[in-house]
């Protein structure tokens, strides 16, 4: 089934598909490279609308059950569908989206965290903290950052406040006999709502390897969407992802992982946050 989106695929973003760059200068073309505000809010309005309408269509991604991640106390949706891109010439004819959904009480106690903590640590320098809390993230390099011309229009667009823009290397270690993964994304985080009570994380795959050559290492794809909510009370976060570890496992086995996969992030984020607040009493 295909679905309106453009530009959070598979499909890696090329230099000359991103806003202007000082450091990419040879690879741009400043007739032709997208505005920097206009890309900005179209990319994050294509994933705001993704997880608005797109995940939460039941024609679309179905219901693969629920898990639970402990030390989380929040039951963990998680959902499921094959979708089409609009790009013919495209490797990928269809991508395999996998997510999760959870509701946690608003609150500084076990199991749970409250909303700030939310915001900060998945919105503010998310690569950084997600190197922190997940064990598999080794590396989370920043390779370019948008930030100064970011801040000539105070980093705000529409609804959208607080925008970073940068492209990171992130390195997972993968238990053997597989190699390590390297992913290079580009980062978007934003929040929204009456005094920020909502994000958004969307990151999008970026051509080129940021290390020509380096022994023992693939690398692999993926993009997701990432948004968090204050709501009477609970913080709803979901995240959706579609990926490709490259290598030799087929794609059929990294399906097969996925559900685990996306559901453990949940455990592994609340358990840094109760450590933090433990280290800190």
């Amino acid at each position: 089934m295909a679905v309106p989106t453009t530009r959070i695929h598979l499909r890696p973003l090329r230099p000359q598909d991103l806003p202007l760059h000082p450091e990419m200068a040879s690879k741009q073309n400043p007739a032709t490279s997208p505005d920097l505000q206009r890309f900005v809010s179209e990319v994050l309005d294509e994933g705001q609308r993704f997880m608005t309408t797109t995940l939460e269509d039941e024609n679309i991604f179905k219901s693969k059950g629920t898990r639970k991640d402990k030390p989380a106390t929040a039951p963990i949706r998680i959902r499921a569908a094959v979708l089409t891109p609009e790009h013919s010439d495209f490797e990928y004819p269809t991508e395999n989206w996998f997510a999760r959904t959870s509701e946690h009480e608003n609150r500084n106690a076990d199991g749970t965290a409250p909303w700030h903590e939310f915001d900060q640590s998945l919105r503010i320098h998310h690569s950084d903290h997600e190197k922190i809390y997940t064990p598999s993230v080794q590396a989370a390099e920043e390779l370019f950052s948008w930030q100064e011309q970011l801040d000539a229009f105070a980093s705000r667009v529409g609804p959208w406040q607080e925008i970073t823009m940068e492209i990171r290397s992130m390195e997972h270690k993968i238990p053997p006999p597989l190699q390590r993964r390297v992913f290079r994304v580009l980062v978007i985080t934003a929040s929204r709502g009456e005094a920020g009570s909502a994000l958004i994380v969307v990151q999008i795959p970026v051509e080129g390897n940021p290390i020509e050559s380096r022994d023992g290492v693939v690398y692999g794809i993926y993009c997701s969407v990432e948004t968090a909510r204050l709501e009477n009370g609970r913080t709803i976060w979901s995240m959706a992802t579609a990926s490709d570890a490259k290598g030799w496992m087929p794609m059929w086995l990294q399906k097969t992982q996925m559900p685990k996969a996306v559901a453990v992030d949940v455990g592994y984020f609340i358990k840094w946050r109760m450590e933090v607040r433990q280290s800190t009493a």
